[in-house]
């Protein structure tokens, strides 16, 4: 037991000092403009990261719809640059879609 104890005081350890290094580190000179640019990128390849698995399939019995419902919102998105329109057209697409029967 006492070496779960160990194990967890470790884990905790490293969580919070790499949580706390950037802080530190960039406080005093500022973020680096290349870093910064790098850093732009993050948010969106994670949403990629999440959402890409599941275009490759979709709803029990349409498995179409979740690459049409990736296509559109790409389109949308492209278009528009609005998140809530983006996500909303396209789960509104491809619901009627599956309604009348099209996918």
């Amino acid at each position: 037991m006492g070496n779960a104890y160990i194990l967890i005081a470790g884990m905790a350890l490293v969580t919070y000092f790499s949580r706390v290094t950037p802080f530190l580190v960039l406080s005093k000179e500022g973020v680096p403009p290349l870093l910064e640019r790098f850093l732009a990128f993050v948010p969106p390849a994670a949403i990629g990261a999440l959402i890409f698995p599941d275009a490759l399939s979709g709803p029990a019995g349409h498995p179409n719809a979740a690459v049409v419902a990736a296509l559109c919102a790409a389109l949308i998105a492209t278009r528009s640059r609005a998140l809530w329109m983006t996500v909303g057209s396209a789960i509104l697409l491809v619901f009627a879609a599956i309604q009348v029967g099209l996918l």
